[in-house]
């Protein structure tokens, strides 16, 4: 499932910037 991996890897840095 790389495709869920990928969405799941922009979600953690959509997070990270958030947190910024």
């Amino acid at each position: 499932p790389e495709g869920l991996t990928c969405l799941v890897t922009m979600e953690d840095i959509s997070t990270d910037l958030g947190n910024y």
